[in-house]
């Protein structure tokens, strides 16, 4: 989701978030220890239980020398039980894998073209699986999106980056594609100005050079400055 908020640090800057749409639900901000983990093995897919544990084995010997094995008394066979989870909580949990990558990736995207103009890291909006753990279904970049004052070529060059920055990720969303069009205009904004520089540059070296001319024309017509002729009479 983009929403456009004021910005701290100039009256005459705004900060925009570039993000995904966060997915309904319940949504929780954990930690910073606990925001970012995440288990990649999970398959959503019931696991074996009764597993037996591998035990330590010594071996002996009995009065006819014949080998047998005995376990090792500091040792004591162990179950390790797995959590199974029902047809709808792996169908939930494989939903949840798929959509915290979809957001990563379409935040990251944000945050690589932003490049200098964004304001911080990826802030992440998490949901808590059947598993236990915490899926990013939701994220946002914040932007400068302001104008820089006094050069349209830089507010140029800044708003053709942003516009990059919001239609970076594979599937922009519909407030991505707002945001694209919010730095459209005002990259046409710029290019006016741009225009406007331009011609009263070349309106005031019109007017410069129309000055020298007239200046130049009333200095060849000024009789004092016209030569005079004379004769120069050489005797041999």
């Amino acid at each position: 989701m983009v929403t456009s908020i004021p910005n701290n640090l100039n009256n005459n800057s705004v900060a925009t978030a570039i993000a995904a749409p966060a997915r309904a639900g319940a949504v929780e901000r954990p930690d910073a220890a606990d925001a970012f983990q995440r288990d990649a093995t999970v398959s959503g897919r019931a696991q074996v239980t009764d597993a037996v544990a591998p035990t330590n084995e010594v071996t002996d010997s009995d009065e006819a020398g014949v080998q047998r094995r005995q376990p090792d008394s500091s040792q004591t066979q162990a179950t390790t039980r797995a959590t199974s989870f029902s047809a709808d909580e792996q169908r939930q949990i494989r939903e949840l894998q798929a959509r915290d990558r979809e957001v990563r990736a379409h935040e990251q995207a944000h945050l690589a073209a932003a490049g200098q103009y964004a304001k911080g890291g990826i802030q992440y909006e998490f949901q808590r699986g059947p598993d236990g753990r915490l899926y990013a279904v939701g994220g946002q970049v914040n932007v400068d999106t302001s104008e820089i004052p006094g050069d349209p070529q830089a507010t140029l060059r800044k708003a053709q980056t942003l516009r990059r920055a919001a239609l970076a990720p594979a599937q922009p969303s519909s407030q991505d594609r707002a945001v694209a069009a919010d730095m459209t205009a005002m990259a046409a904004e710029a290019m006016q100005d741009i225009s406007a520089e331009r011609s009263e540059l070349a309106a005031a070296r019109a007017q410069e050079a129309a000055a020298k001319a007239g200046a130049d024309a009333y200095a060849a017509n000024d009789p004092r400055n016209v030569a005079t002729g004379s004769s120069l009479s050489v005797e041999v």
